[in-house]
């Protein structure tokens, strides 16, 4: 809840890092899509890099996720 909150009041990229921290400190940490999300909403800016693709932080937000857990699953610190 904080960590949403502060997209709107700390720059997007602390806000990441932070979601990254997060991912690997919690066991399913589901709420770095929504943050993704949040931060292409308020922060998204139109224009021709990336092929005009205006998610860029919510496709990788989605592709930190996957690895995360893929990661987590290959590490022996996680309990399954």
């Amino acid at each position: 809840m904080i960590l949403m909150l502060s997209v709107f009041f700390i720059p997007w990229w602390v806000v990441l890092g932070l979601g990254i921290c997060f991912l690997f400190y919690f066991d399913s940490f589901v709420e770095i899509l929504i943050l993704g999300f949040m931060i292409d909403s308020v922060y998204n800016v139109s224009s021709s890099h990336y092929l005009h693709f205006q998610f860029i932080i919510s496709l990788l937000s989605v592709v930190l996720f996957v690895f995360s857990t893929q990661i987590k699953k290959r590490l022996t610190i996680y309990k399954n």
